[in-house]
């Protein structure tokens, strides 16, 4: 029997398509066969980490980070600066508002 090679590599190409499916349907059905108890627990373990994501944030945690890196001496510029000095002279209930990023002490030594 004599095929041509436009014949033998549809033919080759749909063996191996085939090969490829069973190799999905095998692994699928051994992955709900032999670990049906982790899917669940893989599916649990994700709805756990989605609902603390979610969840508000405890503002002790930052609070903590922030008194923790904090240095004797620091902002002392600013607070000694004109701009903080007006605003504390003005009334109380007026707002400051301080835009910037905090720096690690690494990057602001450097």
């Amino acid at each position: 029997m004599r095929v041509d090679g436009k014949e033998a590599r549809v033919v080759i190409q749909q063996t191996a398509d085939d090969v490829d499916q069973m190799k999905r349907q095998w692994s699928l059905n051994r992955i709900h066969a032999e670990h049906a108890g982790s899917i669940i627990l893989i599916g649990n373990q994700l709805r756990q980490d989605n609902r603390r994501w979610l969840s508000p944030q405890d503002p002790s945690t930052n609070h903590n980070i922030a008194c923790n890196a904090h240095h004797t001496g620091t902002a002392t510029w600013f607070f000694e600066g004109t701009t903080y000095k007006e605003w504390k002279s003005t009334s109380s209930e007026s707002l400051l508002w301080i835009h910037g990023k905090r720096v690690p002490l690494s990057l602001s030594a450097a």
